[in-house]
C-alpha cells in the first residue's frame, strides 16, 4: 500500500478514532491468540531498498543508492 491509498481509506473515517495495528501472522500473534495489536509509534520517511535476505523475509536495505526509493516507515509498538 502506498501513502495516497493509505490516506484515502483512512479519510473515510472519524479523525478522532483511535488507531490500532493487527497481525493474524502465527509467529508474531503468539501461541493461544488470534492475533496481537500494535501501536504506531512514529511515522518517518527514510531512503532505502526493500529486499527480501536469504531466509526470504522482507526487510529494507537502508541507505541511498541506484536502486533505492523513499519509503514511508511506520515505527510500531506492542507496548501501549
Amino acid at each position: 500500500m502506498n501513502v495516497r491509498d493509505w490516506i484515502a481509506r483512512l479519510q473515510k473515517f472519524n479523525g478522532d478514532e483511535p488507531v490500532v495495528l493487527t497481525c493474524e501472522d502465527a509467529n508474531i500473534r503468539g501461541e493461544g491468540r488470534l492475533f496481537r495489536l500494535f501501536d504506531i509509534d512514529d511515522i518517518q520517511i527514510t531512503e532505502g531498498q526493500l529486499v527480501r535476505g536469504d531466509d526470504g523475509i522482507p526487510s529494507v536495505k537502508i541507505g541511498r543508492s541506484s536502486d533505492s526509493q523513499s519509503i514511508c516507515a511506520i515505527d510500531i509498538t506492542a507496548d501501549f
